[in-house]
């Protein structure tokens, strides 16, 4: 990743991934989708182009759920928000850092399903693109409602399904990722 001097190696194709191992051998290179002139980086870009219409500018506290390498991190900080993000790849977490340098304590190695915040923290709660990819879906919704303020808002973006998946495929992260 031009700039921000990180550097993450690669595994090796189809082997079958933890999430956070998984997206941590690859985070430079999921950073660098979003500038791609393809298919692929023009989703990432509107997935994000909506949040931020969703979220808007705001002046609370924002925990972003899953924030991946930071983009969104940063560009809701700059609308105003104080954000709070959490990755459960520490590689992810060290991309987001060089972007956000000023906010790096608030830029945690974190489990969804387990956050590390007392109760009624945030303002608004966003994940985007990650709850797909975490088995124990109860466990990561109820710890959503936990941190987040009575008459707080949670924003969600993510895969949805109309059929059962294997238990080959919820094996196989390379699958869920594209």
């Amino acid at each position: 990743m031009e700039g921000l001097g990180v550097t993450v190696g690669v595994a090796p194709p189809n082997e079958p991934r933890a999430p956070a191992e998984y997206f941590g051998e690859r985070a430079v290179v999921y950073d660098s989708r979003y500038d791609r002139p393809d298919a692929d980086g023009y989703a990432l870009r509107r997935r994000m182009e909506a949040v931020l219409g969703l979220v808007g500018n705001g002046s609370g506290e924002l925990l972003d759920a899953g924030m991946g390498p930071g983009r969104l991190c940063a560009e809701l900080a700059g609308r105003g928000w104080t954000v709070t993000g959490v990755d459960a790849s520490a590689e992810m977490v060290d991309v987001a850092r060089a972007r956000m340098p000023g906010a790096r304590e608030r830029l945690l190695c974190a489990r969804i399903e387990s956050l590390p915040f007392p109760d009624a923290s945030f303002d608004v709660v966003t994940s985007n693109g990650v709850i797909d990819l975490i088995p124990n879906k109860d466990a990561v919704f109820a710890e959503l409602y936990r941190v987040l303020r009575p008459g707080g808002r949670l924003q969600l973006a993510d895969v949805t399904i109309q059929r059962p998946v294997s238990e080959e495929g919820r094996r196989n992260i390379v699958l869920w990722t594209g």
